[in-house]
Formats: structure tokens, C-alpha cells, sequence
């Protein structure tokens, strides 16, 4: 199976339309945690402090402050705008 990578939006405000996301890669043990989750067609999974929603848009939650949200992609959302 081909390595899927995942990013987040790790911008001081995410949800900005003017201002150009900042993606980060997970790390590759996340990666897999979440592709492996996406394949199984699982609505959610854990990464350590947050809850990755996933479905058609992604987005991390912190368990620690629900409103403390940011937009997940799957591959590279530079090139391919995250899908």
C-alpha cells in the first residue's frame, strides 16, 4: 500500500480565508494512524491531545478545547489543494 501523507493547518488563524494556510505534515506513526483510520471508513481517531473528524472535510478538534479546530488534508494540499 502507498504511503498516504496527512497535513494540518498550523496557521495562527485557520479558518481565514486571506491568509494562506500553513500546512504541517503528522509525523509518520499519525500518517498511518490516519490513513488506516480513512481507509476503514472510520468517522474519527485519536492523535494524542486531538480528534481527527474525518469525511470529506477533515478537521483536527483538541480534546482539551473543543472550539480549537483546524483544517486536516490528505496528500500534499499544496499541490493537489488536500483531498
Amino acid at each position: 500500500q502507498k504511503k498516504v501523507d496527512w497535513y494540518f493547518n498550523a496557521g495562527p488563524d485557520p479558518w481565514s480565508k486571506p491568509i494562506v494556510p500553513q500546512w504541517k505534515p503528522y509525523s509518520p506513526a499519525d500518517c498511518e494512524k490516519i490513513e488506516q483510520a480513512f481507509q476503514n471508513k472510520q468517522d474519527t481517531v485519536d492523535i494524542g491531545n486531538y480528534t481527527i473528524r474525518l469525511g470529506t472535510n477533515p478537521v483536527q478538534i483538541s480534546k482539551v478545547d473543543e472550539k480549537k479546530q483546524r483544517q486536516v488534508a490528505r496528500g500534499d494540499p499544496i499541490v493537489n489543494g488536500g483531498s
